[in-house]
């Protein structure tokens, strides 16, 4: 766990100052722009309803940030 917690505040975070406090924050953003393998006919099918490669992408790219931050979006 402890090395799952210093990957993500050294490579997967971003420092925000507000008001002279600086914070940091995790940031969820794959640079997948696929179906994830391990849901790929599921990711086929929502992205189905996109109009262009471009949309296709983007799905795909939230699907894994979702994913990947544990987020389920009803």
């Amino acid at each position: 766990m402890i090395k799952e917690y210093k990957y993500w505040m050294r490579e997967r975070s971003i420092k925000i100052s507000h008001k002279g406090v600086d914070y940091k924050l995790n940031l969820y953003s794959p640079t997948n722009d696929k179906p994830r393998p391990e849901s790929y006919s599921e990711d086929i099918h929502t992205a189905s309803y996109c109009q262009n490669e471009r949309e296709r992408a983007k799905i795909y790219k939230d699907l894994s940030a979702g994913a990947e931050s544990g987020t389920v979006l009803i």
